[in-house]
């Protein structure tokens, strides 16, 4: 990122996932190892995790979630 978008060497990059939480648990097995690849120098930061259903309103009635979350709307 320094290099090819001249990021500033002291910023801190980290990625940030948004996934749905029933998919924990396969991020739980598989990010262990794709945070361990690497030399040592340039290992993957841990990402930040943020559930779809937190910032999406699938799971609400209206836009602005001050309604009950929706159990089931199939």
């Amino acid at each position: 990122m320094v290099r090819d978008c001249f990021v500033p060497e002291e910023w801190e990059l980290r990625p940030w996932l948004f996934i749905p939480k029933d998919h924990n648990k396969v991020l739980d097995t598989k990010l262990p190892t794709l945070v361990a690849l690497g030399d040592g120098l340039s290992q993957m930061p841990k990402p930040r995790v943020t559930h779809l259903e937190s910032v999406v309103p699938w799971k609400y009635r209206n836009w602005d979630r001050k309604k009950d979350a929706v159990e089931s709307d199939a």
